[in-house]
């Protein structure tokens, strides 16, 4: 920011991609956002990584995203005029079951392989912009607190602790 003349005073809100996402880079970039929108005393606006790229998809009733999630499954979401339908984690078989007549985008290219009706996109800062302005005008900033992570996946170490409990019981 010092680089581009910019001072702390100058920002209004920080955007955070929530997830999904692997668990690290989740959490790091929430932390990073929440740290900054704390020490500045200014709310965050959260942008899920799933409507980022359906935004990118086109015209049409319902936008749909997928990313892969490992362990043969993937995050998919479903959006219309820009609000969530769902988000859910699938099996790739149950997601190809159902997948839309529009099809959807994606952001690995392994996916590609899965059914014609996929396609690449990237989505970075200036594709975020729009949503990013449409979640300013609408006011759906939240205090630095109410940051969630959204990983759609409950990872491993809970599961196992999950499995610990049910044992031991």
């Amino acid at each position: 920011m010092e680089q581009c003349g910019i001072s702390t005073s100058a920002l209004s809100v920080i955007a955070v991609v929530n997830g999904p996402g692997s668990f690290t880079g989740v959490r790091v970039g929430l932390a990073a956002a929440m740290g900054l929108a704390e020490a500045l005393q200014v709310p965050v606006i959260q942008l899920s990584r799933l409507l980022l790229l359906a935004s990118q998809q086109g015209s049409g009733p319902v936008a749909e995203a997928w990313l892969q999630a490992g362990r043969g499954d993937v995050f998919r979401g479903r959006y219309r005029d820009g609000r969530c339908l769902e988000e859910p984690m699938l099996r790739t078989e149950d997601a190809l079951a159902d997948l839309s007549e529009a099809g959807a985008v994606v952001t690995e290219g392994a996916l590609l392989t899965l059914s014609p009706q996929l396609r690449l996109v990237r989505a970075g800062l200036a594709e975020a912009l729009p949503l990013l302005l449409r979640k300013l005008r609408e006011d759906e900033s939240v205090d630095a607190a109410q940051v969630f992570a959204n990983y759609l996946r409950v990872p491993d170490a809970e599961l196992a602790l999950q499995a610990r409990l049910r044992a031991s019981v």
